[in-house]
């Protein structure tokens, strides 16, 4: 899926032009993928620094 992304419209970015990239820049940079649910449908995934999680009533 990367490799696609990047070869038809140059995304994530030269950071990730291969699985192997990107796994290198996310370890250097400490960055983390975090899988995003929730009742209101958003759903998908981001990559971070940090997260928190705040619980609303």
């Amino acid at each position: 899926m990367i490799a696609e992304g990047f070869r038809l419209v140059g995304w994530p970015g030269n950071w990730a032009d291969s699985l192997e990239n990107a796994q290198l820049f996310c370890k250097t940079e400490k960055v983390t993928g975090y899988d995003l649910e929730t009742s209101h449908g958003m759903d998908g995934w981001v990559l971070a620094k940090s997260v928190e999680h705040i619980l609303l009533s």
